[in-house]
């Protein structure tokens, strides 16, 4: 008699990669955030999805700055991206962050993205700074810097003399790139009351 033959049922096989992204590994730069808001690469991502540091009012400094868990202050976000070699850049979503911001040599942030996606939110949105008489500064850097998308604003000076600036930059080696940056000062202090003046030489005896 003829064997019968059991033939097995085809079997669909899925197989799920997960690409994480590995921070201490620089990929390599394909993708700038432009003027365009060009996804160059389609990672949803004005710029590079793996690689900068993330940053978000509602993100957490304890987290791995990561697109998917991203800072919370830009303070922190900026010492992380200074400590990576090579150095990457900050990209902010858009919110206020508290100043004063002190930025280092060829430190760059680049703001004006969604909160929700990361993608670039709609022309004319910036990230917000405020707070502190010097808002952000850079100075005496070896290196210029970059600030795009950007709403800095001063607060108002209140030890005697003291100025209120948004943004100074001194003594900056290399060039100082600021794109669609908005800055606001607040008002100066009064100035110190000055010294006691000499007394006067008496007059003539009447």
């Amino acid at each position: 008699p003829e064997l019968a033959r059991a033939i097995s049922p085809a079997i669909d096989v899925h197989i799920a990669i997960e690409v994480r992204c590995d921070r201490s590994v620089a990929p390599p730069i394909d993708d700038e955030p432009d003027a365009d808001f060009d996804d160059a690469h389609g990672d949803g991502v004005d710029g590079m999805a793996c690689g900068p540091v993330f940053v978000l009012p509602l993100g957490d400094d304890v987290d791995d700055r990561t697109l998917e868990h991203p800072k919370q202050s830009l303070t922190s976000a900026l010492e992380l991206a200074a400590a990576l070699d090579p150095p990457r850049p900050v990209y902010a979503a858009v919110g206020s962050y508290e100043g004063p911001i002190e930025l280092s040599a060829g430190a760059a942030i680049v703001g004006g993205y969604d909160p929700e996606t990361f993608a670039r939110a709609a022309p004319g949105t910036r990230t917000r700074i405020a707070g502190g008489s010097v808002a952000v500064s850079a100075a005496a850097l070896d290196a210029g810097v970059t600030l795009e998308r950007r709403q800095i604003v001063a607060s108002d000076a209140v030890e005697p003399g003291e100025p209120s600036v948004a943004l100074l930059v001194a003594q900056v080696k290399g060039t100082t790139r600021r794109v669609d940056v908005y800055v606001e000062a607040g008002a100066g202090a009064d100035g110190e009351n000055g010294m006691p003046g000499e007394r006067g030489v008496d007059g003539d005896a009447g």
